[in-house]
């Protein structure tokens, strides 16, 4: 059994953080004693933290459990608890270590746990070895190793002071608290994850059921796609072969086509070209023209080389001027440029003039300032020369003379300070002097009564505990007398209950129950097994009646459906079930063959709809072709020449008359400006030689030709702009010209497209949707048709799933049964015998009620023999109360002789004082007067000090202000000079008068270069109107050459296109191979829908088979089989584990109870001395006990008097309600605690009046003395009362005890005791 050995505690609640304090717990007793407020309950806190990890209640959150850091006066207390015990099984040691933390922080404390650790012994290598465990791993293992689990160790062993009365607490506590005890959840949870396991079992069968039946199905109709798929890919396949032929034919006849349209496009590409050139020989006709109109009258004689040199020898000339006048425009520039600089250095030398003379100024200022300030240094100062005027030598000479005297006159100061500083001091010295001698003197003064004020406590202290001592001071001897009586009284008595204990009847009575018991269970079993019988009796009744209501069931099925198996199958629910079977089968096969021929007909309806939609799509591809180039010509005759959609072609002609007629404007517009412009040059060049007018031939004055030049010049400015913009006119309605010529043949094609071919593609595709309407028809009545089968399948199918199988499938059951009812009639047969259920019954009746007797006859001689054991405790704890008074009277005189003692010592001690105190004070007075004297002298001295100081201070900064005012003057005057202001002044003056003369040079230059550039330009101008007319004659020429060229090339095309063979023949032989090319396309168009609806439905059969419904489907119905057939097993299995399971628990919970009960009523008659109450026991009550459901238990506590059974809960007393919950702690301990063989008590005499307390100490004795054998006993009480610590802390049971008590510093202290007494 795990015994617990020792405990180390730091840091938990009143223990100290810094010191470790340990206990070591005997066996079989270990008794702590100390006062309320100690540290005792702390004990049982630790062996329920170290164990199970569970903070004691009111703990909040482990921020009262751990040592305060504002009490240790720190920020952080780390606290720990180790103990070792021993494991149950192999008596191996065990440590276990507990780390705790808390810390203080701003507003809050945080208490954690930290990483634990465990040390087992390793059995291999026979030696310790430690591990670091998580908080949460450790409160499971410790317990593992302790052998006992965590309720028993937190509700029986170590269980808290206020928490000891658990067992009369509210039910859900009790019930919740019973239940840990007895594992009862874990079993419970169990039990129900069993039933919840069958009924989903079950449920997953019939899901399963219907699983297979849907896999049937999917698995049929999966074989009928596969056949369907391999007929579409055949013909697939020779449909295929047609098209490849048709390919061949369609490219011969598209090469044959190629051909005859290339050379009709070559034929309308020589049009085309002839058609442009005409259009540009018109354009250079009319170009040739407007340059004859504007060369009128200066058509030049000269060859095209000669002009062409005439050309590069202007642009010669050009260059030169163009230099000429560079040349004198950069000139000017240069003399702007230096006139520029002479101004700003005009400027600059201005104000350089203007700052020397406000100079010249201040100079002159200054000098007469410092005379003054000078004359006013040495009327102040009479030691200072007097006989000098200002210049540059006397200044400094007259400097040095008064930095002399500032030096002189702060020697002086310095000397007067430092010899007031030592007179200072030296008073200050004698004060402090005379105020030390005074601090010392109060300071032994003070401390002298104080000493004197704590003699008169301590001997007012001591005349209290004297007359308190002379007041309860009890007479030694006759205690000594009355305790020798009291003994030999006692051992009397001991001797008198032992005799009488040897003659009782006690021990044969329990050998009697013993024997009645063993009869009782031996009855019992007997009862088990014909209450077996009888439960196989009842399975036979019951499997009868299952068979009753499955012929019943089926019955009612066929019964329930005979219409539709007489409108679908022909028979009648009176027929044999296998006749039903055979025509159910043939009716399935039937309409199977039916619906293949119904989907064979659909499927040919369906091909021949997918072919005439492929020719509908090919038409309609046709059509949006045809659209679409109708659209592109319409949008390129609206993007290239803005030509309306809807224009026809009268709106085409009409539109190119009109683009032609604007070309022809702005032609003559450019003749006549031109023209224009010649004339304005002639007028101007006439004028500027012959200097008159050459209209009127009327003389120019100077300003007259100037004005009538500026005149002309300014209107021909203005007609190269105009020439230009007329050209650009002409240009842009040229381009539209050849642009509307271009689109000829675009126009004549749209024509085409929206006469002919348009309307016949239209036509094309309405019959072809009419034939889709038709077809569309037949194939919804064949679906219409396919959906009435469809329902009758699914009526088949239902009749099938829903009344055939389940009727086979309740024959097969009704046939099972039939063999388990013969099987159970066998077995009943087989253990028939002569003894009945009710003779048992009534034996063990008789049996239980002689036990009963016996069991009243021993209970009135407990009482008897308990009655005589307590008066027995009575005179031991009467003798135990006179040996503690006598130790007390004996120490008490003790005490006030040592307090006498004292006295005498205090009344001398404060004599002594009293003498000393009125030396100090003759001393203190002319100490005092001596101080007072000193201070005043040392202020009067302080005082005339300062008022020499601060005149001496004030003589010499005025001195230095003045003397540093004179320097700054004077610094300024020499600066002047010696920098040459008035030099640079002279030299200012020269300057300006020679910068103002190059000024004027520089405007006279300036002048003359303007005239010079308006010559150059003159001529420039000139030549410019020479270079016009030559240009023109040029243009001319060049346009000539050009009109020639576009004649013979326009001849040249003629002939290449007359050379190819006639339009017309390529005509028909176009449209002849176009037909048979529609032709050859449109069967292969045909033949590409069937292929498409071919290859559609191969995908749709593909897609459908490739589903999740139909992949893989052989291979999950034999999965889905075997797995229904295994979940069937499994359910029974489970049936039969819950059945066991729940048997082994009611037997288990049944015997402990009766155990508890048991020993609960021993202890309580034992212990009990009131005649109220007979005994107590714990009840259990079953609910939720129907069949299907987990059995639970609700738990209360009720005591019997005489035949009356009352809840104990809310009737009893507070000494009563303590004793029954440490009985039944006894009890349960007693029965639960198997491998651990602890035991905690804490505070158990709490509420019990004296007689009951000495009843428990007296059962917790006997209880020692029947586990004296036991080396794994371990009984912990803790406890105030020294009595009853007196009445179980024998020497037998326990050689010392522990006491706890507070240090100084109020921290618990763990101190071992012997013994006292026997």
């Amino acid at each position: 059994m795990c015994t617990v050995e020792k405990m180390l505690i730091k840091g938990i609640r009143s223990f100290s953080p810094d010191n470790v304090d340990a206990i070591e717990f005997h066996r079989p007793l270990t008794l702590i004693v100390g006062e309320n407020g100690a540290g005792k309950t702390t004990i049982i806190e630790c062996l329920k933290m170290a164990s199970t990890g569970d903070l004691p209640p009111n703990a909040r959150s482990g921020q009262t459990f751990v040592h305060d850091p504002k009490v240790a006066g720190e920020t952080e207390v780390k606290a720990q608890i180790k103990l070792r015990f021993l494991t149950p099984t192999a008596r191996k040691p065990v440590v276990c270590v507990r780390n705790l933390r808390l810390v203080q922080k701003a507003s809050k404390m945080e208490y954690k746990a930290l990483e634990g650790l465990i040390q087992t012994w390793n059995e291999k290598t026979d030696k310790p070895e430690a591990l670091s465990h998580r908080c949460a791993d450790m409160d499971k293992a410790v317990p593992a190793l302790m052998g006992v689990s965590k309720a028993v160790l937190d509700s029986v062993i170590f269980v808290h002071q206020d928490e000891a009365n658990w067992p009369l607490s509210d039910p859900s506590t009790l019930k919740r608290k019973f239940d840990e005890i007895f594992s009862a959840t874990r079993y419970t949870k169990a039990l129900e994850a069993l039933r919840k396991l069958k009924l989903e079992r079950n449920q997953k069968t019939k899901e399963m059921q219907l699983t297979i039946q849907t896999i049937e199905s999917h698995k049929n109709h999966a074989e009928k796609l596969m056949a369907s798929l391999t007929d579409d890919r055949h013909q697939s396949q020779s449909i295929e072969g047609e098209i490849r032929e048709l390919e061949c034919l369609i490219q011969e006849k598209e090469r044959r086509l190629r051909e005859l349209q290339d050379k009709m496009n070559q034929i309308k590409e020589y049009g085309a070209q002839i058609g442009n050139l005409e259009a540009k020989i018109e354009i250079t006709s009319n170009q040739c023209a407007l340059l004859v109109e504007k060369l009128e009258g200066n058509v030049l004689e000269d060859t095209t080389q000669q002009l062409q040199n005439f050309q590069l020898q202007h642009e010669a000339n050009m260059q030169k001027l163009e230099s000429e006048k560079e040349h004198i425009l950069q000139e000017m520039h240069t003399l702007a440029l230096d006139e520029e600089a002479l101004r700003e250095q005009l400027n600059r030398e201005s104000k350089q003039q203007g700052k020397l003379v406000a100079e010249a100024d201040a100079h002159a200022k200054n000098v007469k300032k410092a005379q003054e300030l000078m004359q006013s240094i040495r009327s102040a100062h009479t030691d200072l020369p007097q006989d000098f005027e200002l210049n540059a030598d006397t200044t400094e000479k007259f400097m040095d003379s008064c930095q002399l005297l500032l030096s002189s006159m702060k020697t002086d100061f310095l000397k007067l300070k430092n010899e007031n500083r030592h007179v200072e001091d030296r008073c200050q010295m004698e004060v402090e002097n005379v105020a030390k001698q005074i601090a010392l003197l109060e300071e032994s003064q003070k401390s002298k009564k104080g000493s004197l004020a704590e003699c008169a406590t301590r001997c007012f202290e001591i005349e209290k505990e004297l007359e308190s001592f002379s007041c309860s001071q009890n007479n030694l001897a006759e205690l000594e007398a009355r305790e020798a009586s009291s003994r030999v009284a006692l051992e009397q008595k001991k001797k008198q209950v032992h005799g009488e204990e040897k003659d009782c009847e006690l021990q044969s009575i329990g050998w009697n129950i013993e024997k009645f018991r063993t009869r009782i269970s031996s009855l019992r079993r007997e009862r088990e097994s014909l209450a077996a019988m009888s439960e196989h009796l009842s399975r036979l009744r019951f499997k009868e009646e299952e068979r009753g209501s499955k012929i019943q069931r089926r019955d009612a099925l066929l019964s329930e459906n005979k219409n539709d198996m007489l409108q679908y199958l022909g028979l009648d629910c009176s027929e044999s079930l296998d006749k039903i079977v055979e025509k159910n089968e043939a009716a399935h096969a039937n309409f199977a063959r039916e619906m293949a021929l119904h989907s064979e007909q659909l499927q040919s309806l369906r091909q021949n709809r997918g072919i005439t939609q492929g020719r509908l799509d090919a038409a309609y591809q046709a059509l949006s072709d045809t659209e679409g180039e109708i659209k592109h010509c319409k949008e390129t005759l609206t993007n290239s020449c803005s030509i309306a959609q809807s224009a026809g072609a009268t709106e085409f002609e009409q539109l190119l008359a009109k683009a032609e007629e604007e070309r022809s404007l702005p032609q003559g517009e450019v003749v006549k400006l031109e023209a224009m412009a010649t004339v304005y040059q002639g007028f101007a060049s006439e004028a500027s030689k012959h200097h008159c007018c050459p209209v009127c031939l009327h003389e120019f004055s100077e300003g007259e030709e100037d004005l009538f030049c500026e005149r002309v010049q300014k209107l021909t400015s203005t007609f190269p702009d105009a020439i230009n913009q007329q050209r650009d006119r002409l240009a842009k309605a040229e381009q539209q010209v050849l642009a509307f010529k271009k689109l000829k043949p675009v126009w004549t094609r749209l024509e085409v497209l929206t006469e002919q071919e348009l309307p016949e593609k239209i036509g094309l595709v309405k019959m072809l949707e009419a034939d889709i309407q038709h077809l569309d028809s037949s194939l919804e009545s064949a679906s219409a048709e396919s959906a009435l089968m469809e329902h009758q399948k699914r009526q088949l199918v239902r009749l099938n799933d829903n009344v055939v199988q389940p009727t086979m499938g309740l024959r097969h059951e009704i046939l099972l049964l039939d063999e388990e009812i013969a099987a159970l009639k066998q077995s009943c047969s087989m253990k028939n015998g002569s003894t009945t259920l009710q003779d048992v019954d009534k034996e063990i009746e008789n049996v239980e009620a002689e036990c009963f007797a016996l069991e009243e006859r021993k209970e009135i001689l407990t009482k008897v023999m308990s009655a005589k054991r307590s008066e027995v405790f009575a005179m031991e704890s009467a003798w135990h109360t006179l040996q503690e008074e006598i130790y007390k009277a004996r120490r008490m005189q003790e005490n006030v002789l040592s307090l006498h003692r004292e006295k005498e010592q205090l009344v001398e001690t404060q004599d002594v004082l009293q003498n000393e105190l009125a030396s100090a004070q003759a001393q203190l007075a002319p100490l005092y007067q001596e101080q007072e004297e000193l201070v005043a002298k040392r202020a009067e001295l302080r005082e005339s000090f300062n008022q020499q100081e601060e005149c001496m201070t004030a003589k010499y900064h005025d001195f230095q202000k003045e003397v540093e005012a004179f320097e700054g003057i004077q610094q300024n005057v020499a600066e002047y000079m010696t920098q040459g202001r008035a030099e640079k002044l002279e030299r200012i003056h020269k300057a300006l008068s020679k910068t103002r003369e190059l000024q004027q040079d520089h405007t006279e230059t300036m002048e003359r270069n303007r005239g010079a550039v308006r010559d150059v330009e003159a001529r420039m101008s000139e030549l410019q109107t020479r270079k016009a007319v030559i240009d023109d004659n040029l243009q001319y020429r060049l346009v000539q050459n050009t009109l020639k060229q576009f004649e013979s090339e326009a001849q040249e095309l003629s002939l290449q296109r007359d050379s190819i063979a006639g339009t017309s023949y390529l005509e028909e032989n176009i449209e002849h191979e176009g037909t048979e090319l529609s032709r050859l396309k449109d069967k292969q168009l045909m033949l590409k829908g069937s292929l498409s609806t071919y290859a559609k439905q191969i995908l749709s059969k593909e897609k459908e088979l490739g589903a999740k419904e139909y992949k893989d489907i052989h291979q999950r119905h034999r999965t889905a089989m075997i797995e229904l057939e295994t979940n069937k097993m499994a359910v029974q299995d489970l049936e039969r584990y819950y059945v066991a399971l729940d048997k082994a628990l009611l037997t288990f919970h049944r015997s402990r109870m009766e155990e508890v009960n048991k020993i609960i009523r021993e202890l309580w008659q034992k212990t009990y001395r009131n005649q109220d109450i007979d005994y107590v026991q714990v009840k259990a009550d079953t609910e939720n006990a129907k069949s299907g459901s987990t059995r639970s238990y609700n738990y209360r506590v009720v005591m019997r008097s005489g035949d009356a059974e009352l809840d104990m809960r809310g009737r009893c007393s507070a000494g009563q309600k303590v004793l029954a919950c440490l009985i039944i702690r006894l009890a349960l301990a007693e029965v639960f605690c198997l491998n651990c063989g602890i035991l905690a008590l804490d505070e158990p005499t709490t509420n019990l009046d004296p007689a009951n307390s000495q009843s428990l100490a007296q059962s917790l004795h006997q209880l020692m003395e029947q586990r004296r054998n036991q080396d794994s006993f371990q009984l912990i009480v803790i406890t105030h009362d020294e009595q009853f610590a007196h009445m179980i802390g024998k020497r037998e049971h326990a050689e010392t005890y522990y006491r706890i008590s507070k240090d100084e510093y109020q921290h618990s202290k763990i101190r071992e005791q012997l013994v006292d007494g026997s």
